[in-house]
């Protein structure tokens, strides 16, 4: 398979869960709501000088390999488009990188997007010369290591999933019991991936080795293949949004094999919740010291 350079990024979230953990009564939910203010929550300031925690990510996937990125962005996401807009001149990552976005729409009849499946849609539909090509997509609001997006960029495989060992995310228990878990046969094809499970479920998931495979909703799709399948997908009852587990649900049935899981074992910082804010601060200011 070809390592085509494309790359979505989802970020057009409604950051509902990080607004209702600022109701927590937790002593940092005053500053965490001081930094999202309003904010998608890859524009929350991270770094120094107040940069934001999607540059972290654009730079990593720049060093990654990836030179055409598409930013999917909600009607109200000026903040995104102001700021990576005249790219090369506002934001000092590598050179090379090509950044474009695609709009999710929220309709009239809803009060929020419609979902990662719609999210990726609207990417794919902005973009008709990725036909016959490859694409990896990933959410806006996790820190992916270099050394994941390199790797599901260089994989063999017409589709794939990065499978995480959930001991190496370095993530409490109970926040991994609310991730997808992937269930692969013994040659790593992709068997069923299962949203939200109930704990007997995710202990049904334990391998030999111990280990629990996780998605952090980084994949490497057929953009031919995957495409039709995104117009199909319903609203999930329970979460009434288009997601994109339930894509890949139906990718698994009707092309069974074609997607592989890939097993990393690395920490992914993410900003599922208010509280998760100090801990990305300070990750930022231990690992990207170099980068003001």
């Amino acid at each position: 398979m070809s390592n085509d350079p494309n790359i979505v990024i989802m970020a057009a979230g409604a950051s509902s869960r990080m607004q209702q953990s600022l109701e927590a009564p937790d002593p940092g939910t005053k500053e965490a709501a001081r930094l999202l203010s309003g904010l998608p929550k890859a524009m929350i300031p991270v770094g120094p000088q107040g940069r934001p925690f999607l540059d972290y990510l654009l730079l990593n996937a720049a060093k990654a390999g990836y030179s055409d990125a598409v930013i999917v962005v909600s009607a109200s996401g000026n903040s995104i488009r102001v700021r990576y807009e005249d790219f090369a001149d506002v934001v000092a990552l590598p050179s090379g990188l090509r950044i474009s976005f695609a709009v999710q729409e929220i309709p009239e009849e809803r009060e929020k997007p419609a979902g990662t499946a719609d999210a990726l849609l609207c990417a794919l539909n902005a973009r008709p010369d990725w036909e016959g090509q490859q694409f990896t997509v990933c959410n806006g609001d996790n820190l992916y290591p270099v050394s994941s997006l390199r790797t599901v960029l260089e994989s063999a495989y017409e589709n794939s999933i990065l499978a995480y060992d959930s001991r190496g995310l370095g993530i409490p228990r109970a926040k991994l019991e609310t991730f997808a878990v992937i269930k692969t046969d013994s040659e790593g094809h992709v068997l069923e991936i299962i949203e939200k499970p109930d704990p007997e479920a995710y202990e049904s998931a334990v391998d030999e080795t111990g280990r629990i495979n996780v998605s952090m909703n980084v994949l490497r799709f057929s953009r031919d293949m995957i495409l039709p399948i995104l117009g199909e997908v319903p609203f999930d009852p329970v979460r009434d949004e288009k997601e994109l587990p339930a894509a890949v649900r139906i990718l698994i049935d009707r092309h069974p094999g074609s997607l592989r899981a890939i097993p990393l074992s690395e920490s992914v910082p993410d900003l599922t919740s208010s509280g998760d804010i100090s801990a990305v601060i300070g990750y930022i200011r231990q690992n990207y010291p170099a980068f003001e």
